[in-house]
Parts: C-alpha cells; sequence; structure tokens
C-alpha cells in the first residue's frame, strides 16, 4: 500500500491537508481445496437433537447438487485494491477553529469464485472548537466514514468449506458520527467528557447461504 500526505499553509490561520491512499490485498491459500467440499449425509434427530439420523433421498439430492456445484467452480486468489484521496481545511479565527473536509473512497474486490463487485463514497467532515478561556475548549464534529467488504483468509477461501462469494450491488458500509465534548486543563487539574452517537447504514453481515444453501455463501449488506 501507499500513502501521501500533504499540506499547505493557505493564510497565516488557514491550513490545507489533502492526500491520496492506495492498499491492495491478495489473499493466497496454499492449495484449493474446493475438489474435497462434502456435506454430511446424516442430520440431527428432531425428536433427540443429541442423536443424528439419515437424510432422506431428496435431502441427499440436493446435497449431491450442492457438492457438484463447488466442486465445478475454478478458484484463483481472492483480492481488495482500497484506493481513497481527502482534502481538509482548518482555520483559526476568534477563538474558534473550524474544520471541514471531503474524503472520497473506493474499493474493488474480486472473491475466490471470480465475482467482482466495487462501488464508491463521498465522506463529508464538519467540525468546531471553541475556547473561550486558556483552560476551557468545547468541541463538536460531524462526520462520515465507510468501510469496504473484508477479505477472507486463506483458511476459508481455500474451498473446502464451500465457496465464499459476494452479493450483487453490495456496498461500503457507512457510519455517521456526532460528538460533542469539552475539555479542562489548567496545568495541574485537567478533565474531560463527550457524547458521541453513531448511525450505521448498509451493515455488512458475515457471508449469508445463497437460496438455502451451506454450499455457496455471499458477503451481504444487512441494513442498519
Amino acid at each position: 500500500g501507499m500513502n501521501f500526505n500533504f499540506d499547505s499553509r493557505l493564510a497565516e490561520q488557514t491550513l490545507l491537508k489533502y492526500g491520496i491512499n492506495y492498499r491492495h490485498q491478495e489473499i493466497k491459500p496454499q492449495a484449493f481445496l474446493n475438489g474435497e467440499f462434502e456435506i454430511s449425509g446424516k442430520k440431527k434427530d428432531p425428536k433427540d437433537p443429541k442423536k443424528e439420523i439419515d437424510k432422506t433421498d431428496e435431502e441427499k439430492a440436493k446435497d449431491k447438487k450442492d457438492m457438484d456445484l463447488v466442486h465445478s467452480y475454478k478458484l484463483s486468489n481472492p483480492t481488495k485494491t482500497d484506493t481513497g484521496a481527502y482534502i481538509e481545511a482548518i482555520h483559526e479565527i476568534d477563538g474558534f477553529t473550524l474544520t471541514g473536509g471531503l474524503r472520497y473512497d473506493r474499493f474493488k474486490v474480486k472473491t475466490h469464485d471470480g465475482k467482482t463487485v466495487s462501488s464508491s463514497n463521498l465522506n463529508p467532515s464538519f467540525g468546531v472548537i471553541w475556547q473561550p478561556h486558556e483552560h476551557w475548549s468545547f468541541s463538536a464534529s460531524h462526520n462520515y466514514a465507510s468501510r469496504s467488504p473484508r477479505l477472507y483468509d486463506a483458511l476459508q477461501t481455500h474451498g473446502k468449506r464451500g465457496i465464499i462469494s459476494i452479493a450483487d450491488g453490495t456496498k461500503a458500509e457507512r457510519a455517521r458520527n456526532t460528538e460533542i465534548g469539552f475539555n479542562y486543563n489548567d496545568g495541574t487539574f485537567a478533565a474531560n467528557g463527550s457524547y458521541f452517537w453513531q448511525t450505521i447504514k448498509d451493515a455488512l453481515a458475515n457471508p449469508q447461504n445463497r437460496h438455502v444453501s451451506a454450499a455457496v455463501r455471499e458477503a451481504v449488506n444487512a441494513g442498519y
């Protein structure tokens, strides 16, 4: 990955920060083992969950289709690329420090079954710090941040436990954060406190079974 961060003084009281970020990840399982994927021919006894009984012929036929599906995949190393760019201005005036910024984030994920999904977000941020006295300051901020879907490690992507894919249209999880607080420091005594609340949209859930199948699971947005 790479990070380039810069800052420029626009005026005596205004600082501009900006930069770009790049990160590429690739998971390399030692071997792809989807040819060894197997679903048990047993199931829990509904009358006694501690015991197992044979599945019905219909259930076994469905399991065979699921196993054949997993065996048919030609798997490859899963990858993810995250890119971002940001700009932020910090301005001081009459006891106030004002901040405002904008960040662009984009991700592209390729799962080990070859499926690719990408998405992007614009994330603004705003903040203010008021210092009415040399010992006191009060602050408030409001910002957005996004988190891209994760890559699963080599122990989960070799295929022996099934296929881990990603649902069409999957987006980055997006958080809205608001915080207000205070700070006191007179050199001998210090105290601070804050109230913080967060709302998450398009929360990313662990891979879910596709079409009620144990063979293929997909990362999905679960909502709030």
